[in-house]
């Protein structure tokens, strides 16, 4: 890899005003100086590093012009790679990137894997293997919150959290190898009561780093909320109204929705995926019928199903004996109550096993973001504070910290029971092995090539 030099278009498919072609290694700027003419008549290689230079770019085979560009020079160490970096920000065409990509490949250069940018930065030692995992986190980020969780991680402060346990371990460590080195000296004996004491106290610290970690994939995939009940509830007129967009068709005539529509949403920082569903009712259309099969099957991926009853018809216990035992994940709504208030809520609240029936009216908003808190609160911890510094490990992370708690508690227990400082030892080594596993520095290379390949080829 050190020896090869890649090249990939590092902005999205599509038409753009700008496109970006990513050249890095160790024959970035001489490759390149051969498709670059610069208008100030100097060459690539005479270039400063972090200047931006506008240029011609050339098929060098015919000399014929490709664009015009502003070609940035990074010179190794100081660019995102480590190492000598072209950037060639052109007009954004699609056929402009594949001809200047093509060109590069021509002369020499490697298509980029997925992710090996970030890669090459991190074998450089320009990012932790946890920052790096956070650039892949802020592209695929869905709302304002996922993404400022993982620039908390890019910036390096989980690392530094990291580093500050690692060096309070080896402070324990320290105390114990006295004893192991120094046998027949005259030192002070070793407090092992104090050391445990110390131990517990950096098991709270990992605790607490992984303590919202069950929140990963909700911040990351999103909550997916099902809207489902019999035809003519108010569905399709629920998700218009949250999305704020005619989403579905609205029709007084039952049965208008047969296949599932589904919109995404930003709920309170939260991405979120509404379904739209075919009404529950027996039913002898081919379609109908095959519309509530995909209703169905989506209750068992659901996170949240919000079951809709129609306040101006009267409650029939027969279409919603499916929910009574489906629990948390499901919530209870009462459509309509613009037009009929006077419903016997307690019946419902019996039947479902709940606390809570909100009453909606889906055409005029009412209840509608009290019902939205209430789906949040049930997903996620009503008590996590987003405005402090809050670390949402992924499951490679949140791995790792349990491996290097359960050594942490194994030298408690050890040491409790007496064993040699010898003994001791190794469970602290084993705790500080795990936690630098968490910044990449003792890695399989398997897991590290398929946490890259889950980048975006560019990046």
């Amino acid at each position: 890899m050190k020896n090869d030099t890649i090249v990939a278009v590092s902005t999205p498919p599509g038409v753009g005003a700008i496109g970006i072609v990513r050249v890095s290694g160790p024959a970035s700027i001489e490759i390149s100086s051969k498709i670059s003419k610069l208008k100030n008549g100097k060459s690539l290689e005479q270039q400063k590093t972090h200047t931006l230079s506008y240029a011609e770019v050339i098929n060098p085979k015919n000399n014929e012009l490709i664009d015009e560009a502003l070609i940035t020079v990074l010179r190794a160490p100081n660019s995102y790679t480590g190492e000598d970096t072209i950037e060639f920000n052109m007009h954004g065409s699609y056929v402009v990137l594949k001809q200047v990509t093509t060109v590069l490949l021509e002369l020499g250069l490697r298509y980029a894997a997925p992710g090996e940018f970030t890669k090459r930065a991190f074998l450089n030692g320009k990012l932790d293997l946890a920052q790096a995992e956070a650039v892949a986190e802020i592209i695929d980020a869905k709302t304002e919150l996922s993404s400022r969780i993982a620039v908390n991680k890019l910036v390096g402060t989980l690392s530094q959290d990291i580093d500050k346990i690692k060096q309070e371990i080896i402070d324990i460590i320290s105390n114990i190898e006295t004893e192991i080195e120094f046998p027949e000296e005259d030192v002070e004996a070793i407090d092992m009561t104090a050391l445990r004491t110390e131990a517990n106290k950096i098991l709270l610290q990992i605790q607490a780093l992984k303590k919202h970690s069950d929140i990963y994939d909700v911040l990351n995939e999103g909550i997916r909320i099902v809207i489902t009940g019999p035809p003519n509830v108010g569905k399709s007129s629920l998700l218009n109204f949250i999305s704020k967009k005619e989403k579905s068709i609205v029709t007084e005539i039952p049965g208008t929705t047969r296949d599932v529509i589904e919109h995404q949403i930003n709920l309170f920082g939260i991405p979120a995926v509404l379904y739209d569903t075919a009404g529950l009712r027996k039913s002898e259309n081919i379609i109908e019928i095959e519309g509530i099969k995909r209703t169905t099957r989506l209750f068992d991926i659901a996170d949240i199903i919000v079951v809709l009853i129609d306040s101006t018809e009267k409650f029939d216990k027969d279409g919603y004996t499916r929910f009574k035992d489906m629990g948390k994940k499901v919530i209870v709504a009462v459509n309509k109550v613009d037009i009929n208030r006077d419903y016997d809520a307690a019946a419902i609240k019996r039947f479902f096993s709940t606390e809570n029936v909100y009453l909606i009216s889906a055409k005029t908003g009412e209840g509608i973001e009290k019902l939205l808190y209430a789906i949040k609160d049930r997903v996620l911890d009503k008590n996590i504070d987003f405005n402090e510094g809050l670390f949402v490990l992924n499951k490679r992370q949140v791995s790792s910290l349990m491996k290097a708690e359960e050594s942490l508690k194994s030298f408690s227990n050890d040491a409790a029971a007496g064993h040699s400082p010898e003994e001791l030892s190794v469970s602290l080594k084993e705790a500080i092995f795990f936690l630098d596993e968490i910044l990449g520095k003792n890695i399989d290379e398997r897991i590290l090539d398929n946490i890259f390949s889950n980048f975006c080829i560019g990046k």
